[in-house]
């Protein structure tokens, strides 16, 4: 699966991704593929008691990841994550609800957003300007 959800976008090595629920069997597949193309990972898990645990497991996954909790992705700090990094092409949406939202602002003009699951079972949240404003497709 993971392999599906990266071919969605023209990533070539050195794009960045944002994902969120990376603490899923799919968000760690995900970093494992990202990791063999080259690819630069933000992800965005829940704040577990072990997260720092967690987080070094993901840099052990993926090099080049960098993990942040829900609550810094919703926060106003979200975006200074991608200073001096290319925005992301592509956003994997795990979560749905608010989440979505705040990965989709942070995409590319162009870029590509895949939502594949739902796991706080709220729908896909996005802004009414979103979609036409950074010309977000769907794969």
């Amino acid at each position: 699966m993971a392999r599906c959800l990266l071919d969605v976008a023209d990533l070539t090595e050195g794009d960045v991704i944002v994902q969120n629920n990376a603490e899923s069997s799919v968000g760690q597949a995900i970093m494992q593929e990202a990791a063999t193309r080259g690819l630069v990972v933000v992800n965005i898990a829940r704040e577990l008691p072990a997260f720092e645990e967690l987080s070094a497991h993901y840099q052990s996954l993926n090099p080049t990841a960098i993990t942040m909790t829900e609550r810094t992705a919703c926060g106003a700090d979200f975006r200074s994550v991608f200073k001096g990094m290319p925005a992301p092409k592509l956003a994997l949406d795990g979560c749905g609800g608010r989440l979505s939202a705040e990965i989709a602002k942070v995409l590319t003009p162009g870029g590509k957003m895949v939502s594949y699951r739902s796991t706080s079972r709220k729908p896909v949240c996005l802004t009414a300007d979103a979609l036409p404003s950074r010309n977000i497709s769907p794969p």
